[in-house]
């Protein structure tokens, strides 16, 4: 019998090649995420300390004007923080995208190859019965030749006795 051969294999391959380059684009997207996290901290940790400095100035004698840049800077501060939100938070967005496309590619990925099992197996016993049924017409004309007497053994296998 011919060797077997899944005929959707370049299905699977490219199947297998999707959910590679969804694993790639997670890992990029979790890494821009983090980054993204990250420098939020750094920013709520700079407006804790530009408060702080606003707090410890207050007490003491400061220049309006000292204190008015004071502010300034940390209302900047402010407005970076609630822009690094939003890049986090569409990170964030980008990272679940990818993770469902993953989850999807990897279900038909897997159903291709339980199907190529399947049909493996199928083959496989197909294999076996073929196999079965080839050493009982085998048998069954030995057994037919014995009980008959009839040709010597050398003329029908061609292999002499």
């Amino acid at each position: 019998m011919k060797k077997f051969k899944f005929r959707l294999q370049a299905l699977l391959d490219m199947a297998d090649q999707r959910e590679r380059n969804l694993q790639h684009d997670l890992l990029r997207a979790e890494a821009i995420e983090a980054n993204a996290r990250r420098q939020l901290e750094d920013f709520i940790r700079m407006s804790a300390d530009w408060e702080a400095r606003v707090r410890e100035n207050q007490r003491g004698n400061l220049a309006s004007n000292r204190l008015r840049e004071q502010l300034g800077a940390l209302g900047g501060l402010h407005r970076r923080i609630r822009r690094q939100r939003e890049v986090a938070r569409d990170a964030g967005r980008e990272c679940d995208k990818i993770r469902r496309e993953l989850t999807e590619a990897a279900r038909r990925r897997k159903s291709l190859e339980r199907l190529r099992d399947r049909m493996q197996d199928d083959y496989r016993d197909e294999c076996a019965a073929f196999q079965m049924k080839r050493t009982d017409d085998m048998n069954t004309t030995r057994a037919a030749l014995r009980a008959t007497g009839g040709a010597d053994h050398a003329s029908i296998t061609g292999v002499p006795s």
